[in-house]
């Protein structure tokens, strides 16, 4: 096997085995069953989960028949003839053509206007036909289709999150401003080092609910030392109910006893600790609303990206734009609701690794 020429006759001849192992679209006999209303087509090559039928007194005029069944030699459409003649009946199946002519005489008009209408369960079967039809067709290629564009949205914002500090700098936003708003950036870095032993990177960085888990804590030592800490205690707390805090920290009125001070102690703590499940709330649902926007934006960006790209490669007719845009839009809604969807389920998967 030396020689080129020989190799060479191989390869031609491998490739081509496909061209003669596709069978040729014939089509042998056509028959109209009037009583039935259909019209019976046999032959060969028929692909039964692409066949379509046309009926016409001309070429140029053929309408396309409600296929009722197929399979590789035979094909049943529904078809009540209206005049007799010579009718061209066309079937398009695997990408190939063919073309037949029939007679329709008096008599099958006749028995066609005689027969009975449509049973019920004829049309359920048609529908159910064409609902499947409608769902392999459309549905299943679109629903494909936001679904690449939201995994492809997830793994861009997933990605960019990973490399730039953009937690980071919400977080920290986020606690800058509860802080301002409490008269406390004086205790910001206090709270960090109790929170995070200064690292304010590590604890900016964590999710929401392992920087809360963090901050309370840092209340909890706050609660211990209240005096120490007594500024940092009115800021967490937000207020100072009936002087509750003034009695922990030994500036109430009297001299209360240890019971009032540890029952002061308990509100307080109680305090506390709604004031930062609050600011939890509030910051996941700032965090996952600005995820969800982002995630509209990036899937309607990759969206007009692919079809940008797909009309230079298909070099699309004007007319079919329009419709074309309008695949694009609802595909790139449909996305935005994947994307969150898909990193849930990414997120999902990889806490069942954790051991």
């Amino acid at each position: 096997m030396r020689n080129p020429r020989v190799w060479f006759v191989c390869v031609v001849s491998l490739a081509a085995v496909p061209a003669f192992a596709q069978t040729a679209l014939t089509l042998s006999n056509v028959f109209v069953n009037a009583a039935q209303r259909t019209l019976d087509i046999t032959g060969s090559g028929f692909d039964p989960a692409d066949t379509k039928v046309y009926v016409g007194t001309e070429l140029g005029a053929l309408q396309s028949l409600h296929v009722l069944t197929a399979s590789s030699t035979l094909i049943s459409a529904q078809w009540a003839p209206q005049a007799a003649g010579t009718y061209v009946v066309g079937v398009s199946s695997a990408k190939q053509r063919a073309l037949a002519s029939y007679t329709v005489t008096a008599a099958d008009v006749a028995a066609a206007e005689r027969s009975p209408t449509q049973s019920s369960a004829l049309l359920a079967s048609q529908f159910v036909d064409g609902g499947l039809r409608l769902v392999r067709d459309y549905a299943l290629p679109l629903l494909m289709a936001f679904a690449a564009v939201g995994l492809v949205t997830m793994a861009l914002i997933q990605a960019v999150k990973d490399v730039l500090p953009i937690r980071r700098q919400f977080h920290k936003a986020s606690i800058d401003t509860w802080l301002n708003g409490r008269q406390g950036a004086g205790q910001r870095a206090t709270l960090i080092q109790l929170a995070a032993a200064g690292d304010e990177t590590a604890l900016f960085e964590l999710p929401v609910a392992g920087m809360m888990g963090q901050l309370t804590m840092a209340s909890r030592i706050v609660l211990t030392f209240p005096v120490r800490f007594e500024q940092l205690l009115r800021v967490m707390a937000g207020t100072d109910v009936d002087g509750q805090i003034d009695v922990i920290v030994g500036k109430a009125g009297g001299a209360p006893t240890a019971d009032e001070v540890e029952r002061a102690r308990v509100r307080v703590g109680n305090l506390v600790e709604r004031s930062i499940d609050a600011l939890q709330i509030s910051v996941a649902s700032r965090w996952e609303r600005s995820n969800k926007i982002v995630a509209f934006v990036v899937s309607a960006l990759v969206t007009a990206a692919t079809f940008v790209v797909y009309f230079r490669a298909t070099e699309q007719a004007p007319e079919s734009s329009g419709r074309v845009f309008a695949l694009g839009v609802v595909t790139s809604i449909l996305a935005g609701f994947v994307a969150p969807v898909a990193k849930d389920l990414v997120t999902a998967l990889q806490n069942l690794r954790k051991p």
